[in-house]
């Protein structure tokens, strides 16, 4: 008889875990935290996901745009990667200063981009950047001072059109 109440209770308990298995809510997105740095003297703001301790992949947006154009794509990448997408100044919740006041060349945005990077204590990671809409490669904005500077901690992956994952791999 006790055999059969535990066979029972048994059944019972594999019956409701696995309806509480079934039932339970898909995992949950990673969370984005939306943040401002000050470098050189300018509110940066910016998004940052995922493990702090994971490779650390850098968004950096086109012209006109801001790190909003990755707001689908960081909770995909936050799974597996450090996620950081600031704006530049200028753009998006960063300050923006006067042109009399601030130089808006793409030297300057690649050196604020550059101190951001190194305030936050950025090792080395990939950067991935989205080019101006019909823009051809030859030609293009902010990303190339950031991406090529000399360094062994940093990788690049161009961004035309579409995302591609072999620019993932570390």
């Amino acid at each position: 008889m006790k055999l059969r109440r535990l066979a029972l209770f048994a059944l019972q308990t594999l019956f409701l875990t696995a309806i509480a298995i079934a039932e339970a809510p898909p995992a949950a997105s990673p969370r984005i935290e939306y943040r401002t740095a000050t470098v050189d003297g300018l509110r940066i703001f910016y998004r940052e996901a995922g493990p702090a301790s994971a490779p650390t992949v850098v968004l950096l947006h086109g012209f006109p745009s801001s790190s909003h154009m990755y707001r689908n794509l960081i909770p995909q990448l936050a799974t597996r990667y450090h996620v950081v997408a600031p704006d530049y100044p200028g753009f998006g919740y960063s300050d923006a200063p006067r042109a009399e006041q601030f130089e808006y060349t793409f030297d300057h945005l690649a050196a604020i981009v550059d101190h951001f990077l190194e305030q936050k204590g950025v090792g080395k990671y990939s950067s991935m950047f989205r080019t101006t809409a019909r823009r051809s490669a030859s030609v293009l904005p902010l990303p190339i001072p950031i991406a090529f500077r000399p360094s062994s901690r940093k990788t690049a992956t161009l961004m035309t059109r579409a995302f591609h994952r072999s620019g993932l791999r570390t």
